[in-house]
């Protein structure tokens, strides 16, 4: 029973980790360009200026629309991430009469 017990918990462990090596890369802010590109070959180079570079990033979920993210690198460091489109910080509202 415990050699049973033990073959199950090394089983379970091994393909846990084999799922987590699969795992889509993590992005995060302050992580260095070289890394990001290492990681992520298919990204493609939307702006190379002096003050920064973009990567545009297209994925194609199954069964779902594509998803297009944007990297921002300054200084070779990743300081923003997001889908291309910034959402208001105010809406005005005007009525007439």
């Amino acid at each position: 029973m415990k050699k049973a017990l033990l073959i199950t918990v090394l089983v379970t462990t091994l393909f846990c980790l084999s799922l987590n090596s699969c795992k889509a890369p993590q992005f995060f802010v302050g992580m260095s360009e070289m890394e990001f590109q290492k990681h992520n070959r298919s990204a493609q180079v939307v702006e190379a200026s002096q003050k920064r570079t973009v990567y545009k990033q297209i994925n194609y979920p199954f069964g779902a629309p594509a998803k297009v993210k944007f990297f921002y690198f300054v200084d070779g460091k990743l300081v923003q991430m997001d889908e291309g489109v910034r959402r208001a910080d105010v809406t005005i509202e005007t009525h007439r009469n």
